[in-house]
């Protein structure tokens, strides 16, 4: 519960503070506006508290001279609420990919 809280209050802050983030990817995070910002964090908190599948695939090599990675967040799911058991039913994943181009 605590980190589907502190995911979905700074989805930022809690990539810089579980991963290493480069400069560029600091900036390019700081650059998204807030609302899209929020609703990464929320569905990160969604999946924490399900405990769905998230994958994260390791970044393609980008030697000079360097091409623009594109970060692509995949997020799939049905998720319904139960009014007898009081619970959402369903399954939700996300996968984390980058693309060069």
């Amino acid at each position: 519960m605590t980190e589907a809280g502190d995911v979905a209050a700074d989805f930022n802050g809690w990539l810089d503070d579980h991963f290493l983030l480069s400069s560029y990817q600091t900036a390019y995070l700081d650059d998204v506006p807030d609302m899209v910002r929020k609703t990464w964090g929320h569905l990160f908190a969604v999946a924490f508290l399900r405990r769905s599948l998230i994958t994260m695939v390791t970044p393609p090599d980008n030697p000079p001279p360097r091409r623009t990675k594109e970060v692509r967040k995949n997020m799939a799911g049905l998720l319904t609420y139960n009014d007898d058991t009081k619970e959402l039913d369903g399954e939700l994943s996300i996968a984390i990919t980058w693309d060069l181009w």
